[in-house]
Parts: C-alpha cells; sequence; structure tokens
C-alpha cells in the first residue's frame, strides 16, 4: 500500500478513537476514596438512592448515599446504616 493511504487510515482511526463514539459504551466508574464513620436517622430521611461499592473495582467497600446532588461514603460496618438498610430490605 501507498504511504499516504496508511497514513491517511491511521489518522482516520486516530480521530475516531477521539470522538464519543469511538469510546466504549461504558460509564466511567467513581469510586469513594475515603467513608465516613457516621450516619443517623436524620440523614436517612434525606437519601434518594443508595450504592453499595464493593472493592471488584474500587480498593475500599462503602455505601454511596446520594442526598440531594451529593454523595456521601459511609462506612459498611456502621451499625446504625446496617439497621437502616435492614429496615429498607437494601442488601450488602
Amino acid at each position: 500500500m501507498d504511504t499516504k493511504i496508511i497514513l491517511l487510515l491511521l489518522v482516520t482511526a486516530l480521530a475516531a478513537l477521539h470522538t464519543t463514539q469511538g469510546f466504549p459504551a461504558f460509564p466511567p466508574i467513581s469510586c469513594c476514596t475515603r467513608v465516613v464513620n457516621y450516619f443517623t436517622k436524620h440523614l436517612g430521611k434525606r437519601v434518594t438512592k443508595v450504592e453499595i461499592q464493593k472493592t471488584n473495582h474500587c480498593t475500599i467497600k462503602a455505601v454511596v448515599l446520594h442526598i440531594r446532588k451529593r454523595k456521601l461514603c459511609v462506612d459498611p460496618n456502621n451499625k446504625v446504616l446496617k439497621k437502616w438498610l435492614k429496615a429498607r430490605k437494601i442488601p450488602m
């Protein structure tokens, strides 16, 4: 093949990788890097969503609580949190 054609194919392939269509359909992984050890029933009333972070892709275990537009990473060993999750039938 002509070097110009190879260069053109290479530039086209690189351009495709830099567009949003070129990246895989997986969302970026966002991990908690530290956890807090406090959780109160009052805080639990404001939770809109709960996620369990396991150590598959992240280095620490955490319960991610969505409160309004913020995320709070809580220690999964917190006794009040465990009781709160169990009352709502959320598996750990």
